[in-house]
């Protein structure tokens, strides 16, 4: 999630919002971070999450980083059952979506 948020401040505008909110959805928790920033152009989406990766912006170079980032997001959760998803539309900004499984509470003993 440090990523994620990080990477919302980052590529936002100054002076504009960020919005995290959580809602259960089913057997999932549902994670969602909006920011209002550069975006990502559609036929870079595909990018987004893979080893390396760095998609160019306005705000690309001040950011810096190895495009590690999301890469190692996405592979963690997976690794815990869940999913991402971004919708995104250039110089408006980004919804990156998180579902994780929520735990089933175990009998008690």
């Amino acid at each position: 999630m440090q990523n994620l948020i990080d990477n919302a401040v980052k590529y936002s505008f100054e002076k504009t919002l960020l919005s995290i909110s959580v809602n259960e959805t089913g057997q999932y928790a549902e994670i969602k971070i909006e920011d209002q920033g550069v975006g990502i152009p559609k036929e870079d989406l595909d990018k987004l999450f893979k080893k390396f990766s760095r998609i160019h912006n306005a705000l690309s170079v001040q950011a810096g980083g190895t495009g590690l980032g999301l890469y190692i997001t996405k592979r963690l959760i997976n690794a815990h059952g869940g999913r991402i998803d971004v919708t995104s539309v250039p110089d408006k900004g980004s919804i990156f979506t998180v579902g994780l499984p929520i735990a089933k509470q175990l009998p008690l003993i």
